[in-house]
């Protein structure tokens, strides 16, 4: 069945259908954990312990949030308005979009993308997920078994060779920031910035470790580092030494690293690069990493370490869904 005549017989507004079917894919996904982490373990390149982090928090936590969202998406909620209306009563009602494509750029992250596909389902739009990106084990896992969950015509994950049957679509969500102020701007280079007093070593041995696995899961790889002009040959020997570790030659193609002399030097760099597709900080001074966090436009983003964000659910919510108000006496 197409998705506008699927969307149109009103299927899709029936609370307990989205939550029987997101409650499925979770059963489908908790049967298959081991193998997921398995092959999160193979795509990442991570220990057990630390991809149970990434399982928990990017497949089991949306997939919860959503089936948990489901129910309650489209019961009206009720308050009192401010006086001198004391004596009316307000009531808000929430309906789907309609039909929603979810066609993010290449190299957004398809777990990021993967928990706003189920958001979509459980506020009852009929939804395709079409990713462009590298087709790793784990992503092709959860396509399988989530799509084996979703009736036909409510909802589908396929990747670029597939054909995509969603016509005229009521809201598209692209780009790598699925907020309203960001998607009309597009994004830029993945930026990984250095203060005077980060720790090189250990921070470029990470450097090195992105920039290799490229755009996958979880992360985007930085495509340009911006460390102080005095620290800045210190990092690139320390980033040929790690990468003559990991892959036992020099590095092919040399990652720009670009030195800045004081804070608004930095700023100017910053400014010219745009809207970063991605945002690694590695700063000791704790006042310029909360200005670059605060200043700096980003959806995806790694902190001292700190693993990358999904985007805010909570925040997904009200682009995927209509409301109207009816206040009567």
């Amino acid at each position: 069945m197409e998705y506008r005549e699927y969307f149109d017989s009103g299927q899709t507004r029936d609370a307990e259908l989205r939550k029987e079917v997101l409650n499925a894919c979770l059963s489908a996904v908790t049967e298959k954990k081991d193998i997921i982490l398995e092959s999160l373990m193979q795509d990442l390149g991570l220990l057990k312990p630390e991809c149970l982090l990434y399982y928990y928090s990017l497949i089991e936590h949306p997939l919860k949030y959503a089936a948990g969202f489901a129910g309650n998406a489209l019961k009206p909620s009720c308050e009192v308005p401010r006086a001198p209306y004391i004596i009316s009563l307000a009531r808000t009602y929430y309906n789907p979009v309609g039909l929603v494509l979810i066609d993010p750029d290449p190299r957004a992250p398809f777990l990021h993308s993967y928990a706003v596909f189920l958001l979509s389902l459980a506020a009852g739009n009929c939804t395709v997920f079409r990713f462009a990106g590298k087709e790793s084990a784990t992503a092709s896992i959860l396509t399988e078994h989530i799509n084996k969950c979703i009736p036909e015509g409510f909802g589908r994950i396929l990747f670029a060779n597939e054909e995509c049957p969603i016509s005229v679509p009521d809201l598209k969500l692209g780009g790598l920031d699925f907020t309203e102020d960001g998607e009309a701007e597009a994004a830029g280079r993945a930026i990984a910035v250095f203060d005077a007093g980060a720790e090189l070593d250990k921070n470029a041995r990470k450097v090195v470790y992105a920039w290799k696995k490229a755009a996958s899961l979880t992360e985007i790889a930085p495509e340009v580092v911006l460390v102080p002009t005095a620290v800045r040959d210190t990092f690139a020997k320390n980033f040929d030494k790690w990468h003559r570790r990991k892959s036992g030659m020099e590095a092919p193609e040399k990652l720009p690293v670009i030195g800045y002399t004081d804070d608004e030097d930095l700023w100017r760099h910053l400014e010219k690069e745009g809207r970063p597709a991605a945002l690694y900080v590695f700063c000791a001074d704790g006042m310029l990493k909360d200005r670059i966090v605060a200043d700096v436009p980003f959806v995806a983003g790694c902190v001292n370490g700190t693993s990358m964000r999904p985007p805010d659910l909570k925040e997904m919510r009200h682009r995927l869904l209509r409301e109207k108000t009816l206040t009567m006496k």
